[in-house]
């Protein structure tokens, strides 16, 4: 295609794809060919760019196109602060998540959700993730995706009365029935070595349950040292493969290691 007629949306939707497929680098390459070329990149190029970055821990790369951000005055816009937000989260540069997400004008349920997830990945952020959680119920509503973000930092922690207290949360605001929020429960649980609990938590979810929630299961038998009830799941699981479950990569090397330890 002739450069003149390829403008913001062209580049925007060829960098998107290679933000989200890969390889990552090639976002990066197109964004500044595409300043190269005199295009003003727009409130649609930056998160895409910026996940790019996330993707390679590009944090000195990430805070040049911050800059390009401030310089087209895009910084107040909620979408490209939140990715903003999900950038310097991922990358382990809390205090500048921190700091552009004070700034945000308006903050929606997506941009809380990065802050959240985003903390919840280090270690050492359990106290923050929930006093994001309490703040953020004074400013929206918290939805399943929220908990999935929660989720990681409590199983840092690895105790119950946090654990039973997330759960507790999620019966409150009705979301133990998404299959993601459920597996994380159980997960939870079998990290807190309450195989009871988690394997409630399995009975109840039903038919909702997908190779993540079984592999989840599996897992709770091995660190709970239930090393027969792990094979016998999966045993079962293999007869519903014909009911479309897969059996994952994870799975198997789960059930593999309680049959070293058998």
């Amino acid at each position: 295609m002739p450069h003149r007629s390829k403008n913001v949306v062209l580049w925007n939707l060829l960098i998107r794809a290679y933000a989200w497929n890969g390889p990552f680098e090639e976002a990066i390459d197109l964004y500044y060919k595409m300043l190269g070329y005199g295009i003003t990149p727009n409130r649609f190029t930056f998160p895409f760019v910026l996940k790019a970055c996330s993707a390679l821990k590009e944090v000195d790369g990430g805070r040049d196109i911050h800059f390009d951000i401030k310089r087209l005055r895009l910084e107040s816009n909620v979408y490209v602060s939140t990715a903003l937000v999900d950038f310097y989260a991922k990358c382990g540069c809390l205090d500048d998540a921190k700091e552009v997400f004070d700034k945000m004008p308006k903050r929606d349920v997506v941009a809380w959700n990065s802050m959240i997830s985003g903390f919840s990945l280090h270690e050492g952020s359990y106290d923050e993730v929930v006093r994001l959680l309490v703040e953020m119920q004074n400013d929206t509503s918290p939805n399943s995706s929220t908990i999935v973000g929660v989720l990681p930092a409590v199983a840092q922690v690895n105790s119950l009365r946090h654990g039973k207290e997330i759960h507790g949360f999620c019966v409150r605001m009705g979301f133990v029935g998404d299959v993601v929020v459920g597996t994380g429960i159980l997960d939870v649980y079998g990290k807190c070595q309450r195989i009871d609990y988690a394997r409630r938590i399995f009975d109840m979810m039903g038919i909702v349950k997908n190779e993540v929630t079984w592999s989840a299961m599996a897992g709770a038998y091995v660190v709970c040292n239930f090393m027969r009830e792990a094979l016998e799941l999966f045993c079962q699981l293999l007869m519903l493969k014909d009911d479309g479950i897969v059996l994952s990569a994870v799975t198997l090397a789960t059930v593999t290691g309680a049959l070293c330890k058998d």
